[in-house]
């Protein structure tokens, strides 16, 4: 499945989020339509940096992308760091590309009629 959309972020800025799963192209939701019921929340996008030491040859970085789903998106749940791709621009600029962790997405019951 392939998940995108876009906001503007607190500079005024656009941000995209691209999210392809189990390298599938063939379902297509864009995030902030009704069709998709899932929308970006407050402060949708946080991307840290953590640094252990000044001698670090890998620099680990993390992002945080808070979307609000109507129902259960199951493709979000992996079993393998491979089966989902994230990247994030800023404008035209890559700031983030990595993958989802495996088994570690959560999403509170929010079953839309329930």
């Amino acid at each position: 499945m392939y998940i995108h959309g876009e906001f503007k972020n607190k500079k005024g800025k656009a941000v995209s989020v691209h999210i392809v799963t189990h390298n599938d192209r063939s379902q297509v939701l864009e995030i902030g339509t009704e069709k998709a019921d899932t929308y970006f929340s407050d402060d949708p996008v946080e991307i840290r940096s953590e640094v252990n030491d000044t001698f670090d040859v890998l620099l680990r970085r993390s992002a945080t992308v808070r979307l609000l789903c109507g129902n259960f998106t199951p493709d979000f749940f992996v079993p393998s760091c491979r089966d989902a791709v994230v990247n994030i621009y800023e404008e035209k600029r890559c700031v983030f590309a990595g993958f989802i962790e495996p088994q570690a997405y959560s999403q509170s019951y929010n079953e839309r009629w329930d």
